[in-house]
C-alpha cells in the first residue's frame, strides 16, 4: 500500500448517535470516529488513533451537537493519527488586504451588538400635494 502524508476527512455523526442512549453518545462517538477512519483510509481499527484534542473535542462539543467532524489524518509507517481539522489560515500567511477585511469585519460586528445602538427606522414623509 502506498503512504499517504495527509488526508481530510469529513464524518457525519448524527445519524449513528441519534440511535444511541445520551449517557453513552461519549465513549461511543469515539469508537465510531475510529471506525468510519478506519474505513475510508483501508486500515485495521488498531493502526488509527485519536489525538488529545480530537479526543477532548469530541467529548465537550461533539457527542451533544451531533455535528459532522472534519478530520486530518496523518499516516506514517502504517499507523493513522486523527486531528481535528482546522481551515483558518495562521496570521503570517494572510496577506496584508485580508488582514484590512477581517479588522473591518470585527469593527462592524461590534457596531451592531446588542450592546450597540439601534437606529430608528426612517419615518415616511407625505407626498406632495397634487394642484389642480
Amino acid at each position: 500500500m502506498s503512504e499517504m502524508a495527509e488526508r481530510l476527512i469529513t464524518i457525519n455523526i448524527r445519524r449513528y448517535l441519534a440511535m444511541q442512549p445520551r449517557t453513552k453518545r461519549v465513549k461511543r462517538a469515539a469508537r465510531y470516529v475510529r471506525e468510519r477512519a478506519a474505513h475510508y483510509m483501508k486500515m485495521d481499527e488498531g493502526d488509527v488513533s485519536i489525538s488529545t484534542e480530537l479526543n477532548n473535542r469530541i467529548v465537550k462539543y461533539y457527542s451533544r451537537k451531533m455535528v459532522p467532524i472534519k478530520l486530518s489524518a496523518k499516516v506514517d509507517n502504517g499507523k493513522a493519527v486523527l486531528n481535528e481539522f482546522s481551515a483558518a489560515k495562521p496570521a503570517a500567511e494572510q496577506k496584508p488586504a485580508e488582514k484590512a477585511a477581517a479588522g473591518k469585519k470585527k469593527d462592524s460586528k461590534a457596531a451592531t451588538g446588542k450592546g450597540a445602538a439601534t437606529a430608528t427606522p426612517k419615518q415616511k414623509t407625505a407626498a406632495p400635494e397634487k394642484k389642480g
